[in-house]
């Protein structure tokens, strides 16, 4: 038998390989990654689009320690899967979300829902996700769910931070109002962009076979451009495609991109990314923040509340412009933004892993009024 490599995806039987789950053998295998040298479960996680709590729970890990050639469990069994309990919240603008008997509009309404209702995710098929919410099940269209982990959906939009300075410069209007230069509505401040991944990091792959870092970069030198007309001055942690950090330690790449934000003495830090899924039917914009603690990544950003505000600016505004769907603010724990010392925030443009995202993405159009959503966003946070 050929000796196996490390850093390396295998599809086993997890009856076989796993014994620990007591199943019996399935014809679904379970997906297998063996772990390389430098690698983190944030790392694998990141790419392989599962939490690291999941991966912890999965493979029945007590802490983030891991060794190369340790053999971790990506995607278990589908009798494996069926233990595993996915959660997303109803978002309504009014009225009540209809659960149907099937996965169309064609099939008869068997209940209702209100608005930030926890469901159970059971299946996902065609844009409609299968729920149960106590004795409750049916199917329900997927663009009034959120899921990812979203903390406290119920809460409140908190109002955008204001700066600790005044905004400058400023005119006097005749009824005493001031009134910013148009571009120089940022000047005086400075944002450090944050092009995800890089170098050695390649990041999602599309469908297409392109690169996620590509992307990413090109799309925060678009929004440099558009916030550099606006009057601030802009730091990026990389304007190449190349790490942050000379050497291969994940955690120290991360924190490479932390402090460019402390030693800029930045106002505010925006990570730039692209999402991918297993499910190609999976879609749409999302915004990270970090604003809560965690046993498992202790530490939280010094600036919950401005964070989360920003956040919710990036999103209406990127969501709007880049045009598919809107799948909200997240509160989370990733790296970037939990130990920034700055407002931040990480944002998922669209998904590679769906073709009409990825078309998107390709599109210089697209990426101009991205770009210029980022700059509208952050000049709402500051004269809102």
């Amino acid at each position: 038998m050929r000796k196996l490599s490390v850093g390396i995806i295998l599809s086993v039987m997890v009856a076989w390989f796993v014994p620990a789950y007591g199943l019996a053998k399935s014809s679904t295998p379970a997906t297998i990654y063996v772990v390389k040298k430098g690698d983190s479960l944030y790392a694998i996680g990141k790419k392989y689009r599962i939490s690291v709590s999941q991966l912890k729970s999965i493979n029945h890990l007590k802490s983030d320690r891991i060794y190369a050639g340790q053999k971790l469990i990506i995607r278990p069994s589908e009798s494996a899967r069926s233990k595993t309990t996915t959660y997303g919240y109803v978002k309504l603008k009014s009225g009540r979300l209809n659960v149907r008997k099937g996965p169309s509009t064609k099939y008869a309404v068997v209940g209702h829902l209100n608005n930030h209702q926890k469901v159970v995710l059971k299946e996902h098929k065609n844009g409609w996700y299968r729920i149960a919410s106590g004795s409750l099940s049916g199917w329900v269209c997927d663009d009034y769910i959120i899921t990812g982990g979203a903390a406290n959906p119920a809460a409140k939009p908190a109002k955008p931070a204001k700066p600790s300075k005044p905004a400058t410069p400023a005119q006097t209007t005749a009824s005493g109002k001031s009134a910013t230069k148009a571009g120089n509505k940022l000047k005086g401040k400075v944002i450090v962009l944050d092009p995800g991944h890089g170098g050695r990091d390649p990041g999602a792959v599309a469908l297409d076979g392109s690169f996620e870092k590509i992307y990413n970069l090109s799309y925060t030198l678009a929004a440099k451009s558009a916030l550099e007309k606006e009057g601030a001055k802009v730091v990026m942690t990389r304007s190449t495609d190349r790490a942050c950090y000379s050497g291969t330690n994940r955690v120290l790449e991360l924190q490479c991109r932390v402090d460019v934000a402390k030693k800029s003495h930045a106002n505010l830090f925006i990570s730039l990314h692209n999402n991918w899924s297993s499910n190609k039917n999976v879609r749409g914009t999302e915004t990270h923040y970090n604003d809560r603690n965690s046993t498992d990544y202790p530490g939280v950003n010094k600036y919950p509340k401005q964070s989360k505000a920003l956040a919710q600016l990036v999103q209406k505004e990127v969501a709007s412009a880049f045009g598919s769907k809107n799948r909200g603010v997240i509160s989370d724990h990733l790296y970037v933004t939990r130990k920034n010392t700055v407002p931040a925030v990480l944002l998922e443009i669209g998904f590679l892993s769906n073709r009409t995202d990825l078309n998107k993405i390709r599109s210089a159009s697209v990426k101009t009024k991205v770009a210029n959503a980022i700059a509208k966003a952050v000049v709402e946070y500051y004269h809102s």
